[in-house]
């Protein structure tokens, strides 16, 4: 799964990188369902502004939001978020598939 990360307003190092995408690594069991990750951290007067906007390959797209004051705990409450999101949408599709039998993309 390539995912875009980008920095506004301030640079992005590598070990921040390397941070969100060791976490990122915790939804790589969905990376076949997920389009165009992108990851966007903001830095506007002082504080730290995450969001991440993820689509998945069924049409749903999810947004989520964290605000701080350092990067890196910004960074994690956005991806814990994106982690829920992620495993709340694979549970619909699941549950939604169980009420309406497999179909040929799931088997059986």
């Amino acid at each position: 799964m390539q995912t875009n990360i980008r920095a506004v307003h301030f640079t992005l190092d590598d070990n921040l990188r390397e941070h969100i995408e060791g976490k990122l690594k915790r939804i790589d069991y969905a990376a076949d369902d997920i389009v165009d990750p992108t990851i966007t951290l903001t830095l506007d007067a002082r504080q730290f502004d995450g969001e991440a906007h993820l689509h998945f390959r069924w049409g749903a797209t999810k947004n989520v939001t964290a605000h701080g004051h350092d990067a890196v705990p910004v960074a994690d409450q956005l991806l814990d978020k994106l982690s829920a999101v992620v495993a709340k949408e694979k549970d619909k599709l699941k549950s939604t598939h169980t009420r309406h039998g497999p179909t040929a993309e799931t088997p059986g």
